[in-house]
């Protein structure tokens, strides 16, 4: 199913924004850095304290998945 929507998307030229309205896990990372996503729309608290946290936490996971790719040879290029 993977590889069938990155084909699609490549094929139509349509960037990736997926919505997120719970925090991401690891996993979820990895598989948004598979399918190529290109952004990320964050549904903000009424606390902005809370909010705030989530896009450091969000920030930080993103960070340490790209930096764990950056140094694995990667099939796609």
């Amino acid at each position: 199913d993977m590889l069938h929507y990155i084909a699609v998307r490549e094929a139509v030229r349509v960037p990736a924004l997926i919505n997120v309205e719970t925090d991401l896990t690891e996993a979820d990372g990895y598989t948004l850095m598979t399918l190529g996503v290109q952004g990320l729309i964050l549904t903000a608290s009424k606390d902005d304290e809370t909010t705030r946290q989530r896009i450091v936490a969000l920030r930080e996971l993103l960070e340490k998945i790209h930096h764990e790719e950056k140094d694995t040879p990667s099939l796609r290029k």
